[in-house]
């Protein structure tokens, strides 16, 4: 059904919550997490949703695309319809997979990491889209020249308060670091510090010391409610509340199907004639910036997008 495929790069600019609603955990509040690894995520379905929230707001602008005014029976036609459905959407999209998590450092204030795991993962996603990444995935390395190596004799780097020793400088980790720095980011003047910063501050980890601290390194944030008449915490309304770290960098796949035949002979005729008019639709009208995930009035999930043509 769906013909094409492309990549949807998010970075996010303030913490994102996501969540995954209750936990017999520590966190009462935590985010979303794949079942198997433990990796950050989020679900398809807030991904669609929150990207589709973003589209009504602007065919309520009537924003111009080449294929006319963006309007609701527009969106409908590629999000699907909120109730009443009577075709399916002519978009869809995969969960959001944790690509690089930031770390703090000893030098250049974080890094961003990444694993074998990941990255070997993200290599198979990038075939379907039909891009090929033909790198090696040595864990312990990371790019040649990295002001990350405190210590060039015993080769040390240090991420929070670890210390992590016989840190290779790789060619492939290079070539990984400046494949990111040339795609993941949008081409404009704004993101020339980060293109700059990942081909430095970068380092591929193993897969469990990866685990480790997506899981452990998440902002976790005490959060109370006051009772407005008292001016006091209200009695049991204390609570901790997860979230994935500002400049935390995920992925999705975005897919698109041709418009299905109108079997209604009154119905307004589609204005795209194929999978590609989608896409081209998407890619031209996808704000540089949306809104993730819970608690949008404290600023939380503000996320830079980025499609990969």
């Amino acid at each position: 059904m769906y013909k094409l495929t492309k990549p949807l790069i998010f970075i996010n600019n303030t913490p994102s919550h996501v969540g995954a609603g209750g936990d017999l955990g520590v966190v009462d509040l935590p985010i979303q997490r794949e079942r198997h690894t433990n990796f950050p995520k989020y679900e398809s379905s807030s991904v669609k949703g929150s990207i589709k929230d973003a589209f009504i707001n602007l065919a309520k602008k009537n924003k111009a695309t080449r294929f006319g005014p963006m309007d609701n029976n527009m969106v409908e036609e590629v999000f699907g319809k909120d109730e009443k459905a009577d075709r399916i959407s002519l978009i869809a999209f995969t969960d959001a997979r944790i690509l690089l998590f930031p770390i703090k450092s000893l030098t250049n204030v974080f890094a961003w990491i990444t694993c074998p795991k990941v990255l070997s993962r993200f290599k198979q996603e990038m075939k379907l889209c039909g891009i090929e990444v033909p790198y090696r995935t040595p864990s312990n390395t990371v790019p040649i020249g990295s002001d990350l190596v405190i210590s060039k004799e015993n080769k040390k780097i240090v991420l929070e308060e670890y210390t992590f020793e016989e840190i290779e400088e790789n060619e492939d980790c290079t070539r990984w670091a400046n494949w990111f720095a040339e795609h993941l980011f949008p081409s404009v003047s704004e993101f020339e510090y980060w293109r700059n910063k990942i081909k430095k501050d970068f380092v591929i980890v193993s897969d469990e010391v990866f685990t480790d601290f997506v899981t452990l390194s998440t902002d976790v944030i005490t959060r109370v409610k006051i009772e407005r008449d008292k001016g006091i915490v209200k009695e049991g309304a204390l609570f901790t509340e997860e979230y994935l770290p500002a400049e935390s960098i995920l992925y999705s796949l975005v897919m698109t199907a041709p418009p299905l035949k109108q079997k209604d002979q009154d119905s307004k005729p589609s204005v795209f004639t194929d999978e590609e008019d989608v896409m081209s639709f998407f890619a031209e009208a996808l704000p540089e910036v949306i809104q993730i995930g819970g608690n949008a009035t404290i600023g939380k999930g503000i996320t830079y997008t980025h499609l990969i043509e």
